[in-house]
């Protein structure tokens, strides 16, 4: 079965690392630039690119929060998990969080 697992991480040097140590290890996913609704009613710029893949994250186009979406394999959860938590000492060195469900009905070729 699918799962998709959800991560909302802070941006700070160490998230990049964590995105690259997760892309090595044959995960890919999407990635959201995401800010929090302080900034949000304070106004964003028009031009921000929202919706990036782990490639492009090497431009570093993402200013104050990520969230991240990937669709695994049910086996592969704790793996990813895992990798998250040792990058990010559970979530002490980049604050976020994250949880992880079953998607009985997926169709695709992910």
């Amino acid at each position: 079965m699918k799962c998709i697992l959800n991560l909302y991480l802070d941006m700070n040097d160490r998230t990049y690392e964590l995105l690259h140590k997760i892309r090595e290890a044959g995960y890919n996913g999407t990635v959201i630039n995401s800010v929090s609704l302080k900034h949000e009613l304070e106004g964003t710029e028009e031009d921000e690119i929202h919706i990036l893949t782990l490639h492009a994250i090497e431009k570093r186009h993402v200013t104050e929060s990520l969230t991240c979406r990937f669709i695994i394999n049910e086996e592969d959860v704790e793996e990813l998990k895992q990798i998250i938590r040792d990058l990010t000492a559970n979530f002490t060195l980049v604050h976020g969080g994250m949880y992880s469900r079953q998607i009985p009905d997926f169709e695709g070729t992910l």
